[in-house]
């Protein structure tokens, strides 16, 4: 799945290989990810521009899983 690492959580869902298991499974690596960069600027306190594009990017990957799961 580490292929999808480059794709924006939009192409993944988007994405007609994938079952939708398997676009939940990229996504909640994608989330962990993350997740991570975002603990991490926090404990380097980053600030600023950066942990806004690090929260947008948390946002965005959990609104595309949301909408997946929503889907039947």
């Amino acid at each position: 799945m580490t292929a999808w690492n480059d794709k924006t959580p939009e192409e993944v869902v988007h994405a007609a290989s994938l079952t939708k298991a398997q676009k939940l499974a990229v996504l909640h690596e994608m989330e962990l990810d993350a997740e991570q960069l975002a603990v991490a600027d926090q404990e380097n306190m980053a600030g600023g521009e950066r942990d806004n594009l690090r929260a947008a990017s948390l946002r965005t990957v959990r609104q595309a899983i949301r909408s997946l799961e929503n889907r039947p």
